[in-house]
């Protein structure tokens, strides 16, 4: 019965903390109401997996909204602006046109496991969004990523020797991304990154 206790005080803790993220207006969880305003696609998906492990229609709500702003393509942005946005990741000034690992897919599957009724356009979306990947970023076999900000992994150790050096500093990195960003390749008709010949 302990064992129960200890499950009911995690679920409990966890429920607090999404709801105090949460934004009915936005239908979605903040990740830090002042550093990040904007809703991040793989954030959402957490919190629409976590919404769901506690059987709660939020991780439907929360998965429908990261989906919102996909491009015709399948491409779906890392982030949608809640408001000025004062770094360039791309044409479009409503998103970013990087994207993230595709945790969506695993956030259906964990809304499904409940019983969440999920809405009818989700499935598709997500398979469109699958499907980008191998329509438009794959070459020799691979999928590849144009930017550290789409392998979930942005300002990691991994990429001390690339950035030249492993002391940080913020504004160095805030200016190696940017010109990353600025050598970057966005398409013609959405303006989704699509190659970056100094990072792929």
């Amino acid at each position: 019965m302990a064992g129960n206790e200890e499950d009911d005080q995690v679920k409990s803790a966890a429920l607090d903390v999404l709801q105090s993220a949460w934004r009915d207006d936005r239908g979605y969880c903040l990740p830090n109401a002042d550093v990040y305003p904007h809703m991040w696609l793989w954030d959402s998906c957490f919190h629409s997996i976590a919404w769901a492990s506690l059987h709660d229609e939020r991780g439907v709500v929360e998965l429908g909204h990261a989906l919102h702003k996909q491009f015709s393509n399948g491409f779906l942005p890392h982030m949608v602006y809640a408001g000025p946005n004062t770094v360039y990741r791309g044409p479009p000034s409503d998103v970013s046109c990087f994207t993230q690992p595709p945790v969506y897919s695993l956030a259906m599957t964990w809304a499904e496991r409940p019983g969440l009724a999920l809405r009818d356009d989700l499935p598709g979306k997500i398979s469109l969004a699958l499907s980008y990947f191998t329509t438009r970023r794959f070459r020799d076999g691979l999928a590849f990523v144009v930017h550290p900000w789409e392998t979930g992994c942005d300002d990691s150790p991994r990429w001390d020797s690339w950035y030249g050096g492993s002391d940080w500093n913020a504004t160095d990195w805030l200016v190696r991304d940017q010109e990353l960003v600025a050598s970057t390749q966005f398409s013609g008709d959405e303006g989704d990154a699509v190659w970056n010949a100094e990072f792929v």
